[in-house]
């Protein structure tokens, strides 16, 4: 029995025992078919949307822009913000989009809604598509961006003088040109794009009042137009073309042309200094040039020895055809072509110019009825010392140094004389400049200068005073300063930059009586009260030239 008792407790135990390990391993199975499902795979990130596109344009809208413009591009995208936001460009039409043509944008800040822009100004030069791509996104439209050529014209200007001058038909192509009075003036222009529905016209006069006329089209090929005008009254005529393409655009890179209408001037003579005495067998040279705005249909030379007869000798133009231009370059025999006589009395000469205006007008030089000189030396008398004027500063036509000009310390040259005429009771200078333009462009006038002086000191017209200290009583004028820049006494040369070489006149007067004149004459006024008292002139020539 307690064998018995000892094996069934025995046998409980065992029980026991494996109910136990059952559990567990019930427990362990329960557990295991109660785990979690594996987890879903991870979401996708986030991908940056492409909200609004500027310039917005389609193929049957495109944006239309002058080659050269900039344009505003500007790209609005929505969170995540993207690591580059670029406009991608194709120039033939969508085919190939190459990476070098991948331009990216700057980041700017945020709008109303809190989105990010982005944004650049690029240049168009040539038609283009253009595509946005913000970090892994592309747009799926290419907007099109057409650029055209600006509006130019060529401008030319044929300007056809009156009959009477005789002068030619000539083109102009540049800026500025003139022409005499009753001239016929043709603006043409040729236009690289059709214009719009105002057509091409020329604008003449002031900018704020144009004259307006239409050119018309006289060649539809090349697009060139045409206008025509009458230059009937002196002064300046200024024009300029004006069209706008058919999108509005203007044209903008015509200059103004201004023509200079000329008034009736008489023309303008001028001589080397002439031999006052030839020795026997010597031959009268003389070289010049005689100009008109007009044109020159006649120059000679008028001679008388002693009391003979008055003679001429033609001198130009060649074959008589008017001409705005006569140089003179002549070499005459004294005693057979003027009637002189070596050791008689003085040849008495002087050059007549005349022009074509309408009212032909006549030039002299010497001016105002005075007569050059020359006497024919007999074999072994003793020669007369030349009018001449000199300054040991320049040597006739030799540049004038800096230190005499508007650059430098614009002081007056030294300057000295020999060869005073018989008769001479004072003396008179004027300095100007004859490429200045239509009027010479005056630098200095002195006079009341006493026949004993044999020269001028350096700085003598630096005094800005119109009575001169030293030399004591000498009068200064006025020069073509205004006044406020200084118009009294010397002002050297100062010419326009790129203007090119210009002269300037040293002329000094030998005068037959002394002048009753005030100081602060201008040049013309100087002229006046000379009139008729000038025995001689000897000129000095300089240069300069502002680069």
């Amino acid at each position: 029995m307690r064998e018995s008792r000892h094996n069934s407790r025995g046998g409980l135990a065992a029980v026991a025992v494996g109910l136990a390990i059952a559990g567990l391993w019930l427990g362990g199975c329960h557990k295991k078919e109660q785990q979690a499902p594996p987890p879903p795979p991870p979401a996708e990130p986030a991908v940056t949307r492409i909200v609004s596109i500027l310039p917005a344009c389609s193929d049957g809208d495109p944006l239309k822009v002058l080659v050269g413009d900039t344009v505003k591009f500007s790209v609005t995208t929505a969170d995540p913000e993207p690591d580059q936001v670029a406009v991608w460009f194709s120039t033939d039409g969508g085919r190939t989009w190459p990476d070098e043509m991948r331009i990216p944008l700057q980041r700017g800040g945020r709008d109303e809604a809190g989105l990010l822009v982005w944004h650049k100004e690029l240049a168009v030069n040539v038609p283009v598509q253009f595509r946005v791509k913000a970090g892994l996104v592309h747009s799926r439209q290419a907007y099109p961006i057409i650029a055209l050529p600006r509006p130019r014209a060529k401008v030319t200007m044929r300007v056809t003088p009156p009959d009477y001058t005789g002068l030619p038909t000539r083109t102009v192509s540049g800026v500025e040109a003139g022409a005499p009075v009753g001239s016929r003036v043709e603006i043409a222009a040729e236009t690289n794009v059709p214009p719009g529905a105002d057509g091409v016209r020329v604008e003449f006069g002031a900018a704020s009042q144009p004259d307006a006329t239409p050119m018309h089209e006289a060649d539809e090929t090349h697009l060139r137009w045409e206008a025509a005008r009458a230059a009937d009254q002196p002064g300046d005529l200024v024009f300029r073309v004006a069209y706008a393409d058919a999108l509005g655009h203007p044209c903008e890179d015509v200059q103004a042309v201004t023509l200079h209408v000329l008034a009736d001037t008489p023309p303008r003579i001028e001589l080397d200094d002439p031999p006052r005495d030839l020795a026997p067998g010597q031959m009268l040279e003389l070289r010049g040039l005689v100009s008109d705005d007009y044109a020159v249909t006649r120059v000679r030379l008028a001679a008388q020895a002693g009391e003979g007869p008055t003679r001429t000798i033609e001198l130009g133009p060649p074959d008589r055809r008017p001409t705005p231009r006569v140089q003179i370059a002549t070499r005459l025999d004294p005693v057979k072509e003027l009637g002189g006589t070596p050791g008689g009395p003085p040849i008495r000469w002087r050059v007549e110019a005349v022009d074509n205006c309408p009212r032909p007008q006549t030039s002299e030089l010497p001016a105002d009825g005075a007569w050059n000189e020359l006497r024919l030396v007999k074999p072994g008398a003793p020669r007369a010392v030349p009018f001449a004027l000199g300054s040991d500063a320049f040597k006739p036509g030799a540049a004038i140094p800096q230190a005499y000009t508007g650059e430098g310390a614009d002081m007056s040259p030294g300057l000295s004389w020999q060869g005073v005429p018989a008769g001479t009771r004072e003396l008179a200078l004027i300095v100007d400049d004859p490429d200045a333009g239509p009027t010479p462009w005056v630098h200095w006038v002195i006079y009341r200068i006493p026949v004993s002086l044999n020269g001028l000191k350096e700085r003598a017209g630096t005094q800005l005073r119109t009575t001169l200290a030293e030399p004591r009583g000498v009068l200064q004028g006025l020069n073509s300063w205004p006044k406020e820049r200084g118009n009294i006494g010397y002002r050297g040369p100062f010419p326009p930059t790129g203007s090119g070489v210009h002269h300037y006149r040293f002329t000094l007067y030998a005068l037959d009586q002394p002048l009753a004149a005030d100081a602060g004459l201008t040049a013309d006024q100087l002229h006046a009260a000379m009139a008729g008292h000038v025995l001689a002139t000897a000129t000095l020539t300089g240069t300069y030239e502002r680069k």
